[in-house]
């Protein structure tokens, strides 16, 4: 449609007064004006320029605040001991959480373990080794949900976002669980979950 309609409107533009072609290139200048600030990430996080390009698309609050999601589960990380952290993996819920970690790694110059994630693509990536029994689990999971897997979960920790952001991550929990109750080969299949 807007190919079709491009010849007419070049064809009124230019074979007019000086006032046509003016008015073209200020319709496109506020065109891209608005385009960028309601698409992309340009203000501050919880700024007006922010809150307003959050009212007509509100998944525009779901690009910030990644590095201190990351600093966070890196927070629960450094909290296992050394020991135990060669048995544990990261189970985020969503694909986004676990590339945020996967891609920002290490967080707070702790090293990672292993992340992975039954939500979509990232669910053909694999399971888990069999030997790894202990979980950092990021999502919000129900308590039997948690049960299915695991022997011992507890609240790690909560999502925090940046100040005036309020998304999907805000108020997340972050589980710590051990005590694997059945094969990978078992779990990865039930983990699978595409939408």
């Amino acid at each position: 449609m807007l190919a079709a309609g491009a010849g007419p409107v070049l064809d009124w533009v230019f074979r007019g007064r000086l006032w046509r072609p003016v008015l073209a290139v200020g319709l496109i200048l506020i065109s891209v004006v608005n385009t960028t600030l309601l698409t992309l990430p340009v203000g501050r996080p919880g700024g007006p320029v922010f809150m307003i390009a959050t009212g007509p698309n509100p998944d525009l609050a779901a690009e910030v605040g990644w590095p201190g999601y990351v600093d966070q589960v890196g927070e629960v990380v450094a909290s296992i001991p050394a020991a135990q952290r060669a048995d544990t993996i990261v189970l985020a819920q969503s694909y986004q959480q676990a590339a945020a970690l996967d891609v920002l790694r290490p967080a707070n110059g702790v090293t990672m373990p292993a992340v992975y994630s039954g939500h979509n693509g990232f669910w053909f990536w694999g399971p888990p080794p069999e030997s790894a029994t202990d979980a950092i689990v990021i999502g919000n999971f129900s308590p039997a949900e948690l049960a299915t897997g695991y022997a011992h979960c507890k609240v790690a920790g909560t999502l925090q976002t940046p100040p005036g952001v309020d998304n999907d991550l805000t108020g997340t929990p972050i589980h710590r669980c051990t005590g694997l109750r059945q094969p990978w080969s078992v779990l990865w299949p039930q983990a699978a979950t595409f939408a």
